[in-house]
């Protein structure tokens, strides 16, 4: 399974994660590959990305769903601005079509034409694509019924050139319904969605949700590749991630409930987890460094997808927290 980082950062930043990596880990793979969303992110950005992808990594353009459903805009805005910039962007390595996100909270009857409007313009931009882009587009699957994820993909299945499909209809909470998670009803409709695709011949990505105890769920579920950006967000709380455990905070300057981790917690839990690397070599950066933070649980996480599948179902749940949401879903679907 293959992690995309999301980059939600300045560019600035992304000069910084590549002096610390180039000087500390001696490659830039932990970046690649990674998503951004152009509409909320500036040209600065995409300068910073397009650099990357010279250097070899491989860049997702994400349409921007994401940013409609934070109330950033309409979908029709976010149509206008998109596909233009993907014409005149033409280097990238995927393309996400626009996609229409229903919410937790939207009703049957907005949810329908969220999803309808969802795969009639992944048609109509699939057709305005350039031709060298058709290969590289990725529609989104959207909706909370068996029947809205059957829709999806034969309309998908249809545009000739698809290889990869997305899967954006998480449970959303927290500030502007920002925060995606995997509810038991999920796993049922993203198993249904994954068996679905593979019979098309199609991979399917999952948008928006990960984290070292979803990442055994995603697994599981078959899913191809997945993107989150929680690596960024707990380290700038303070919290650091190691396979399979829930975030402990290490700044301990925070009110964040859960577990804390103190110097003579760190070299227990590297062995307990098999987890090292640089950035968690010294427990002082860790504590007061947000960019050492933030590139530890980047690599805890694309070190957990890429050896995923190699752990029985009975191995990941030994090693994760009993309480955890996750847990109990992964115990659902097995």
């Amino acid at each position: 399974m293959k992690l995309y980082a999301s980059m939600t950062v300045s560019p600035s930043t992304v000069r910084k994660f590549k002096e610390h990596l180039l000087r500390e880990y001696g490659t830039l793979e932990a970046l690649d590959p990674l998503i951004y969303t152009p509409i909320s992110t500036g040209d600065g950005l995409t300068e910073e990305m397009k650099q990357l992808s010279k250097e070899g990594v491989n860049v997702m353009f994400d349409s921007g769903g994401y940013h409609v459903q934070t109330n950033n805009g309409d979908f029709d805005e976010l149509y206008n601005y998109i596909m233009p910039f993907y014409d005149k962007n033409r280097w990238a390595h995927q393309y996400v079509l626009p996609d229409n996100v229903p919410l937790s909270d939207d009703d049957d009857e907005t949810v329908e034409r969220k999803v309808k409007e969802t795969r009639t313009n992944a048609k109509l931009s699939y057709h305005f694509l350039p031709e060298e882009l058709k290969s590289r587009a990725v529609p989104v699957i959207q909706g909370s019924k068996y029947p809205h994820i059957t829709d999806c993909i034969d309309t998908y299945s249809e545009l000739d050139q698809i290889q990869t499909v997305g899967f954006g209809s998480f449970e959303t909470f927290g500030k502007n319904n920002g925060i995606n998670f995997i509810s038991e009803r999920v796993a049922e409709t993203l198993r249904y969605a994954v068996n679905l695709a593979h019979e098309r011949g199609l991979k399917i990505h999952a948008f928006g949700v990960g984290g070292p105890t979803a990442i055994p769920v995603l697994g599981k579920l078959g899913v191809d590749s997945f993107d989150c950006s929680s690596w960024l967000r707990a380290a700038g709380y303070g919290d650091i991630y190691f396979p399979f455990r829930t975030p402990r905070n290490v700044t301990h300057k925070t009110d964040r409930t859960g577990p804390k981790v103190f110097r003579s917690d760190l070299e227990e839990l590297k062995k307990e987890t098999g987890h090292k690397c640089p950035f968690c070599a010294s427990y002082d950066k860790l504590r007061d460094s947000r960019i050492i933070r933030i590139l530890h649980n980047l690599i805890v996480l694309r070190d957990m997808a890429e050896s995923i599948n190699s752990y029985s179902t009975e191995e990941m749940l030994d090693l994760m927290n009993d309480k955890s949401r996750y847990t109990t879903i992964l115990r659902s679907i097995s």
